[in-house]
């Protein structure tokens, strides 16, 4: 097929828009550039002076030597490197065959440096606590900016907290959108290389694509697929990118790939894939063969240029960075297709029913041992402080998913230690699940997930909602099969099922109808 059109953008209409983003864009480029010509060219060029108001026998304060790949993609907020202003706000733009719109209304880039805030540098890093979810700079206490500072010396040391990874970024996804964006491309994809936490392999997957389409680069999607050399890189790429790229360039698709894609196409019995991974591949690259005479699959064996170009568009947000959290790009979700559904489907099934047969034919004729079970090491047992602290780190993370994930997983923790007030943690469980029954998957009101409406009500207007057990019940409220059982020996059976929610429906349309003026459509 050649290159799709995914990664070209045509001219149209809004040709001057997008003239006054490039002219943007270019500003910002020349501001950086006089900010580092502006650097005299010693050794000392790429030092930030520390402010030495807090003084410390034992901490060691000093000037830091960006590393030479980021020191000019670094956002200042003051002092004499300054280059952006606190809470600066950018246009929505919309272009070509890709819509991408982005309205920030005032929020701070999370990534800014201020120079005239306190700094310590840590001697003994064990003892600093974590970022918090979502981190900023500013926020940050000055023994983390300090440890934050001195790992801008070499950001691509994996020892160090994903937090403080986060925040460098922030500031390059910034430049991804509105900056030296070539620079920012090739440092995001050498992060990429060295932090395996999924989260930021997915971000910064979905970040470069949306550059690769925007610039109308597409060299950039196929460096950024080249780079994908590491178990961790693989699996976390998103499928529906990975096949809009497949689409593009005509990526082979193998049967190991068609495996780890196989619950998107409605194939979930996953025995044999886990428990003889091996012997699954080679069957189904023999089905592979088998129908289209290669060991391998492309997108234009099913699916016409025609047809990609009329598949649906989903809206989705691309940026971690949360002064950009409103970028969005349509992308397509290759994955809905029936067509490729039913043929991938297809192809997994028949592989699955031949490894089943296989399987049992060796058994039969005692070729085969019963596999034994792995000898597990036993997991380590969190101490109360860790679990104390996952507890805070979770709390403020609601309503995120993961930070309610991380909260509940520490009480129960915490239960199973402290025994002797397991009721009181059980309670808490119960409490936080009804808590969280606020929170819906979509508004359908809005038109957009229920997130972005649970995000503006105040935790004050929900913290003291009066509600019982027998109202609220179990059976709606996220909780896992133990919680109910236990919660059930403790209360009984309630009256009723139902969420906080539907109990104060009231109150959640009113933020509706506030967060539906405060962005139409």
């Amino acid at each position: 097929m050649g290159l799709f059109s995914f990664f070209k953008i045509t001219e149209s209409d809004e040709h001057n828009e997008h003239d006054e983003i490039e002219e943007s864009a270019s500003v910002s480029q020349r501001l950086m550039k006089d900010v580092i010509d502006s650097m005299p060219d010693d050794k000392t060029s790429n030092k930030l002076q520390i402010n030495t108001d807090i003084k410390k026998s034992d901490v060691a304060l000093g000037g830091i030597n960006f590393h030479p790949d980021i020191k000019d993609l670094l956002w200042f907020a003051d002092g004499p490197l300054k280059n952006i202003h606190p809470g600066e706000s950018i246009k929505n733009f919309s272009h070509g065959r890709f819509t991408i719109t982005f309205s920030i209304l005032g929020m701070e880039e999370p990534s800014m440096i201020f120079c005239e805030q306190a700094i310590e540098i840590p001697r003994h890093t064990d003892s600093i606590e974590r970022p918090p979810y979502y981190p900023t700079y500013s926020a940050l206490s000055p023994m983390q900016k300090g440890m934050y500072l001195k790992f801008l010396e070499n950001p691509y040391r994996d020892d160090i907290d994903i937090g403080f990874v986060f925040i460098l970024y922030y500031g390059l996804e910034r430049h991804l959108l509105l900056g030296n964006w070539r620079k920012a491309v090739d440092v995001v994809i050498k992060l990429r290389d060295c932090h395996k936490n999924k989260s930021f392999q997915q971000y910064s997957a979905y970040a470069l694509i949306l550059t690769a389409m925007y610039r109308a680069q597409g060299e950039i999607a196929i460096a950024l697929l080249a780079s994908l050399d590491k178990d961790y890189e693989i699996q976390n790429f998103p499928t529906e990118l990975y096949l809009m790229c497949a689409s593009s360039f005509n990526l082979h698709i193998t049967a190991r790939d068609l495996m780890r894609m196989a619950p998107l196409f409605g194939f979930n019995n996953k025995l044999y894939i886990k428990k003889n991974p091996d012997l699954f591949e080679k069957t189904l690259s023999e089905k592979i063969s088998e129908l289209r005479g290669r060991d391998y699959i492309l997108i234009s064996d099913y699916l016409s240029e025609n047809e990609l170009n009329t598949l649906k568009k989903h809206n989705i947000k691309i940026f971690a960075n949360t002064s950009l959290r409103d970028t969005k790009i349509e992308i397509p979700f290759i994955t809905e297709n029936k067509k490729l559904q039913e043929a991938f489907y297809y192809l997994l099934s028949t592989a699955h029913e031949s490894v089943k047969n296989l399987v049992a034919e060796i058994r039969r004729n005692s070729c085969l041992k019963p596999e034994q079970k792995k000898q597990s090491e036993p997991k380590k047992q969190k101490t109360m402080p860790e679990l104390v602290k996952e507890l805070q780190q979770g709390t403020k993370a609601i309503p995120l998913p993961t930070g309610y994930r991380t909260a509940m997983q520490a009480l129960r923790g915490m239960k199973k230690i402290d025994k002797e007030n397991a009721v009181d943690y059980l309670k808490q469980i119960y409490d936080l699940a009804v808590q969280y029954s606020m929170q819906i998957d979509y508004s359908e009101f809005c038109k957009c997930p229920g997130y972005n409406i649970i995000e503006i009500i105040p935790k004050t207007a929900t913290e003291n909602l009066e509600y019982n057990y027998n109202d609220i019940g179990y059976n709606e409220l996220t909780l896992s099969k133990t919680d109910i059982k236990e919660i059930v020996n403790l209360w009984g059976e309630p009256e009723h099922h139902s969420t906080l929610n539907k109990m104060y429906h009231d109150l959640w349309h009113e933020y509706e109808i506030k967060y539906k003026k405060e962005n139409p459509i």
